[in-house]
């Protein structure tokens, strides 16, 4: 990997990310495991995205009570 791509506070991650690579370099499905999991959207995530996604002012915003 290119460390003088990465941020100095990124530095630790992508050295965890190499270490968990190289401890598992035999199973062949760690990379790609690996970048499904950063292109997933995870549920947590959601919330933050409908947010974004949707107008301020938006009804179901303002009052989530069924009608």
């Amino acid at each position: 990997m290119d460390q003088a791509a990465v941020s100095d506070d990124h530095q630790a991650s992508v050295t965890a990310v190499q270490k968990y690579i190289d401890a598992n370099s035999r199973d062949k499905s760690v990379a790609s495991v690996l970048i499904l999991d950063a292109v997933s959207i995870h549920d947590s995530e959601m919330s933050r995205i409908s947010r974004t996604l949707n107008p301020a002012d938006s009804e179901e915003l303002i009052d989530p009570t069924p009608r």
